[in-house]
């Protein structure tokens, strides 16, 4: 995915915004485009760290902290996700 600047700059890449935490015209980054999700890819995801996965991958796509990220998502808490009524 790549990320733009709230001012116009870019576009660049995950890891390059993350390295640089500031557009150079001193904007903010935001995504091209913020992904869809369908609810099968939420099956199995039991818990925060798994629901994380699902959400954040379409950011970290083509970046090389994608496993950086995973390890992160191995230290959330292990709680189950709350089930709606019904």
């Amino acid at each position: 995915m790549q990320f733009f600047s709230t001012r116009g700059a870019g576009p660049i890449n995950l890891d390059k915004a993350l390295v640089d935490g500031i557009a150079s015209d001193g904007g903010l980054f935001i995504p091209e485009a913020l992904p869809t999700f369908a609810v099968e890819q939420f099956d199995g995801a039991e818990d925060i760290g798994a629901i994380a996965k699902v959400l954040l991958r379409p950011f970290f796509e083509g970046s090389s902290q994608w496993h950086q990220c995973l390890r992160l998502r191995r230290t959330a808490p292990r709680q189950k996700s709350a089930t709606p009524p019904g």
